[in-house]
């Protein structure tokens, strides 16, 4: 299939649009930290590239219930990647995990309370 010219520019905009509206609900939904990672991040956006996150929050939930209350509450308008982590899991994650080192490097912190 082939791409429409600038097609990633208009997705790179999409997806800050997107950044943009979602950031300013994380912290009523009780996030501590979030980290913006992937293409974006790496401002290398493709027609296919989606929103991808990581959060900290403060919460008792299973890992699989803690991404649906983020998405059923953000409601995203384009692909969504979310990683929620508790603090004390994101802490030992910093060491030992490759994802959360990646994010860590590569990735920008959007918010932090």
């Amino acid at each position: 299939m082939p791409i429409r010219i600038g097609f990633g520019q208009h997705r790179s905009q999409l997806l800050r649009y997107e950044l943009d509206r979602v950031a300013q609900e994380l912290p009523g939904l009780g996030a501590v930290k979030v980290i913006l990672t992937g293409d974006l991040a790496r401002e290398r956006t493709l027609p296919s590239s989606i929103l991808q996150l990581v959060i900290v929050h403060e919460t008792e939930a299973p890992y699989l219930e803690r991404i649906d209350f983020f998405t059923s509450h953000l409601r995203p308008l384009v692909g969504i990647d979310i990683s929620v982590y508790t603090p004390t899991e994101f802490t030992e994650l910093k060491s030992t995990s490759p994802f959360v080192i990646d994010a860590l490097e590569n990735g920008s912190v959007i918010y932090e309370r």
